[in-house]
């Protein structure tokens, strides 16, 4: 799992080979925000870096209840966050449900980040349920916007999460197509980490895809 986000950046949840982990959405730039729900979210903020995500939720609902009346924008990431502390705990229907709830509102607000956020980590929850076809359907959403505002780390990610979905469908073929779509905006961006990881999940679905492709000769002679 990756460490921990804090609370000002909404969670993209990565679908890495090395495991699934968050992301938090963008911080809207207006208006203001309100000094009560910020304390809460500062206090949620202490509270997760002692892993005591339970804490953090209590904490982001108190946020959320002061944010949601004149501050969508920052409803909106209290959602984001209280659904990232649920996946922490493997409550997963209720970060689905925050998710879910954070996303037509981060629409109204046309924070098309904060938008892709949400999308990719309803991906990543349904992945963690083994509904990788539906997890598919929200990543590439979520790509289709990263594009759109040229996000190319964003980008890169959302590749690599379609890249796992099909790796645990075993369409090997389509894994690496991904893989290397994310491989190219890596090197372009030196994301030496993220390049790490990618080569090490193309190498998996490689030699997944030769295994397979001997199998079937096998089974053909």
């Amino acid at each position: 799992m990756q460490r921990r986000i804090r609370s000002t950046a909404c969670g993209l949840l990565s679908l890495l080979l090395g495991g699934l982990s968050l992301a938090r959405a963008q911080t809207p730039p207006a208006p203001a925000h309100n000094p009560q729900a910020q304390a809460h979210r500062d206090v949620a903020d202490a509270l997760e870096a002692k892993y005591d995500y339970a804490g953090a939720i209590t904490e982001y609902q108190a946020a959320h209840q002061l944010d949601k009346a004149n501050h969508l924008g920052d409803a909106a990431m209290d959602l984001c966050n209280i659904g990232v502390d649920y996946y922490h705990l493997s409550q997963y229907d209720k970060a689905i449900g925050c998710f879910q709830q954070a996303l037509p509102i981060q629409r109204e607000i046309n924070n098309r980040y904060g938008e892709a956020s949400a999308l990719n980590n309803l991906g990543v929850v349904y992945s963690h349920l083994s509904q990788y076809d539906k997890a598919i359907g929200f990543f590439q959403q979520a790509l289709s916007i990263q594009r759109a505002v040229k996000d190319r780390a964003g980008e890169a990610t959302a590749l690599n999460n379609v890249g796992l979905a099909y790796y645990h469908l075993s369409r090997y073929d389509k894994a690496i197509d991904f893989y290397q779509q994310a491989l190219s905006i890596q090197r372009e961006i030196n994301d030496r980490e993220g390049e790490a990881v990618t080569l090490s999940s193309l190498g998996l679905a490689q030699r997944h895809l030769s295994q397979h492709d001997k199998g079937i000769s096998a089974d053909t002679k």
